[in-house]
């Protein structure tokens, strides 16, 4: 079993795990992944900083680029290399992680929590990618 998360979706993936009322090796298996995703979330946002400042000149007091589409040395091939950036994904799928993702699965099967708009697309995300890949796993 492997997870794959794309970049964009990082941050609602974590805060929906966060969320998540578990106990015992449940709560500590989503403890992990939320951890091993938040370590990805820091390495990707390093990242789009580094490709932000390729196309942007002006930072602001802490270094950061100053984002403005109307300063952009090529706004349209600053769009397209974005939106490649975040549509790359993390993939959780080491020998360790076979467990814990099962645990988090199933942990989502079992899960009462009431989910609208945002969440319940995040919920269905990432339960979808863990049950695609069970499935081509099966095979």
């Amino acid at each position: 079993m492997k997870l794959e998360i794309k970049y964009s979706e990082l941050t609602n993936v974590i805060n929906l795990l966060d969320r998540l009322k578990l106990r015992g090796i449940q709560s500590i298996h989503r403890t992990r992944l939320s951890r091993k995703l938040t370590d990805e979330l820091n390495r990707v946002a390093e990242e789009q900083i580094a490709l932000q400042k390729e196309y942007f000149d002006e930072v602001d007091e802490n270094g950061l680029p100053v984002v403005d589409l109307k300063k952009c040395k090529d706004k349209d091939e600053y769009l397209k290399a974005m939106q490649k950036f975040l549509n790359e994904t993390v993939i959780i799928d080491s020998e360790e992680s076979q467990t814990m993702l099962k645990s988090v699965k199933e942990a989502l099967e079992t899960s009462d929590l009431e989910l609208s708009g945002k969440d319940a697309y995040t919920f269905e995300y990432l339960y979808t990618q863990l049950e695609d890949e069970d499935k081509s796993s099966d095979q």
